[in-house]
């Protein structure tokens, strides 16, 4: 199965170079469901919500995780986590 990169790898980049996943995890902390179901920290799920959001211009959650299994390799390549993506669904 191959997968569509697109916009993700720029989109992600330019997130981390504005440190973006690291003030939110400073500002919002990790907490929750976050530490309950042992996901992604805060920081580190908004950056992928936000690649979502920016890349497919949809803000409905609960569509996330499909689209996050359809792109978990690169995903996982760009934030540098080969099981990021399979703590993100859970």
């Amino acid at each position: 199965m191959h997968e569509v990169v697109a916009d993700l790898p720029l989109l992600v980049r330019i997130m981390q170079q504005l440190h973006l996943d690291e003030i939110l995890e400073r500002d919002a902390g990790t907490h929750g469901n976050t530490t309950v179901y042992n996901v992604l920290p805060n920081g580190q799920a908004c950056l992928v919500w936000l690649t979502f959001l920016l890349s497919v211009g949809n803000h409905r959650k609960y569509q996330v995780a499909d689209w996050v299994a359809e792109h978990q390799v690169v995903l996982a390549r760009c934030c540098r986590s080969e099981g990021a993506c399979h703590r993100f669904l859970g």
